[in-house]
C-alpha cells in the first residue's frame, strides 16, 4: 500500500525540481505501531523508479491544467474536513441531493470581474523554501 502513496511520490517529484537533486532513491516511512506486536517502530522504503517520478510530474501537469480549464465542471463531494468552512457548502449540498445550484449561486453570490490569469512559478513562494518557518525580521 506505501508504493501507491501519490502524495509521497508527488513531494518526491517536487523535492528534486526545487533541489535540483536527483540523488534520492525513495521514500522512507517511520512507522509507530500500537498494536503490541513487538515491532513497535519499523522504518520501510519505498524505492521509486526514474520512470515512476516522470509519470508522476507528467500526472501532476495534467491536473494542473485540468484545473486551470475554464469549462472546468467540479464533482460536489461534501466532506466534513472541508465542509464546515466551505463558502459554497450550499449549493454543493444542492448539487449532491441533484437540485439546480443556479438559483442558489445567484441569490447568495456575487459574480466576480475577470482578472487576467499570470502566469507564476508552480510552487513558487514568497518566503520559506524548503525552511518551513516565517523569514526572521531582524531588526525589530
Amino acid at each position: 500500500m506505501l508504493a501507491l502513496d501519490e502524495t509521497a511520490l508527488t513531494t518526491r517529484w517536487a523535492w528534486e525540481q526545487l533541489t535540483l537533486d536527483p540523488r534520492l532513491a525513495g521514500i522512507l516511512y517511520n512507522e509507530v505501531r500500537l498494536d503490541g506486536d513487538g515491532d513497535e517502530f519499523r522504518r520501510t522504503l519505498v524505492p521509486v523508479t526514474r520512470a515512476e517520478l516522470a509519470l508522476a510530474g507528467g500526472q501532476l501537469g495534467r491536473e494542473v491544467l485540468d484545473m486551470l480549464d475554464e469549462g472546468l465542471w467540479p464533482y460536489p463531494s461534501p466532506l466534513p474536513e472541508s465542509c464546515t468552512v466551505c463558502a459554497f457548502r450550499v449549493p454543493c449540498r444542492a448539487m449532491r441531493e441533484g437540485r439546480d445550484p443556479e438559483p442558489i449561486l445567484r441569490a447568495r453570490y456575487v459574480t466576480r470581474a475577470d482578472t487576467p490569469w499570470r502566469e507564476g512559478r508552480l510552487g513558487g513562494q514568497t518566503w520559506s523554501m524548503s525552511r518551513g518557518a516565517r523569514p526572521n525580521r531582524f531588526g525589530r
